[in-house]
């Protein structure tokens, strides 16, 4: 087909007048398609992130009365920090929490303990002091989070996990952090507790939230806070 008015020449399916040479449905459909994902997450994370675009980021919000900043827990053992987290989320060792989405995480030390290969303690994480201070901002995270976010991410072993993981920010005064995020992973048909984090630089919000944004808002957002 020849259009006079542009001299454009065309390919038309027979008996179709041009304009009209589309799949009805598949235009329709295209709306519905999300745009493709822009922002970073971990290499170890499998598929794509739902939604594909970050939504916008929790704004912070005053703790709880129940918790808050614990600096006399900065130096302290991890059974200290263990049990200052315990006390505001209400579980201790072994016990279980039900989480927002109504999963069931099973509480436990290992949130602030390195492990070998075949799960034996081997001691506290190495920049515990850095967590230490916030083990009752960390409990609040867990226990009323921002987010929930569910993903799959692949081991070293070649295989791959379930990962839950739960961020909130907080309003903690000037010059405090603001982003916290804890990790639960699935072990046969349980969830248990692999880390409790306050990424990033205390002074730089905006680098704590690209290390929250990277490392802990992927896969599949399944719940957020109203």
């Amino acid at each position: 087909y020849r259009n006079r008015r542009t001299g454009e020449t065309m390919q038309v399916p027979f008996g179709i007048d041009p304009g009209f040479d589309y799949n009805v449905g598949q235009a329709r459909m295209a709306n519905f398609v999300p745009p493709p994902a822009t922002e970073r997450q971990r290499e170890q994370v499998i598929g794509g992130r739902t939604p594909a675009a970050l939504p916008p980021p929790p704004r912070p919000r005053k703790p709880p009365f129940d918790a808050a900043l614990r600096p006399d827990l900065d130096g302290g053992d991890g059974q200290a920090v263990f049990d200052a987290f315990s006390k505001v989320l209400g579980r201790g060792e072994g016990e279980v929490f039900i989480d927002r989405a109504q999963v069931p995480l099973v509480i436990g030390r290992g949130l602030f303990q390195r492990k070998d290969a075949a799960g034996a303690f081997v001691g506290d994480k190495a920049n515990l002091a850095q967590r230490a201070p916030y083990a009752e901002i960390l409990a609040a995270t867990l226990r009323d989070p921002a987010e929930i976010w569910h993903s799959v991410q692949a081991t070293l072993d070649g295989g791959s996990v379930f990962v839950r993981s739960y961020v909130a920010a907080w309003d903690l005064g000037a010059g405090e952090r603001q982003w916290f995020f804890l990790t639960f992973t699935d072990r046969g048909g349980w969830w248990f507790g692999s880390t409790a984090f306050a990424p990033g630089e205390i002074d730089k919000p905006a680098r704590q939230l690209s290390r929250t944004d990277i490392g802990a808002r992927v896969g599949a957002l399944v719940y957020r806070r109203k």
